[in-house]
């Protein structure tokens, strides 16, 4: 008796194709998916980068704020000085318009409301000739510098916008 193998081995004729590299459209999926995370981390860091410029700006206006209530002496507020403030010289900031402030110098007088953009911003300036929102004996708007506010000012208030350019932030003197 002849004996049978316990396995028996089969061959075909179907050879194995080994590839490789990637399908074409294994690489477009990919490179959809790569583009779509680079929109979404683009989209996302631009509103990280407006909102750290915003609050840079409110926290400029405090440290402002902060430095002219500080010179306040009996005639009045006297002006900034760069040693002031922790970076040793103005705060500027990030970008776009700059702080402007308006001081009045009449006793009694008050400075006025928050004043509109185009009284604030002429170009890319403080509007120097717009009184709008500064009581009697007021001046116009000025950049932030160590002569600001004028001297023997009784009352302040500063100003600038946000990144978007619209929005005007204000502090005023507590007087």
């Amino acid at each position: 008796m002849k004996k049978l193998p316990l396995f028996k081995l089969k061959t075909s004729n179907y050879k194995f194709q080994i590839s490789e590299g990637f399908t074409l459209i294994e690489l477009l999926v990919v490179i959809a998916i790569i583009a779509i995370l680079a929109v979404i981390g683009i989209a996302a860091y631009r509103g990280l980068t407006s909102r750290g410029n915003d609050a840079r700006r409110r926290s400029d206006l405090e440290s402002i704020s902060g430095a002219l209530e500080a010179n306040k002496v009996s005639t009045g507020y006297a002006s900034l000085d760069n040693s002031q403030f922790a970076s040793g010289t103005l705060p500027t900031p990030p970008s776009g318009n700059p702080y402007c402030v308006s001081s009045v110098t009449t006793l009694g007088s008050t400075v006025g409301n928050q004043p509109t953009l185009a009284q604030l911003i002429s170009g890319t300036g403080c509007n120097s000739t717009g009184v709008a929102g500064v009581g009697a004996g007021g001046q116009g708007w000025t950049a932030l510098s160590t002569s600001t506010p004028q001297a023997n000012s009784v009352a302040w208030m500063v100003c600038t916008t946000l990144q978007d350019g619209s929005t005007i932030i204000c502090k005023s003197s507590a007087q």
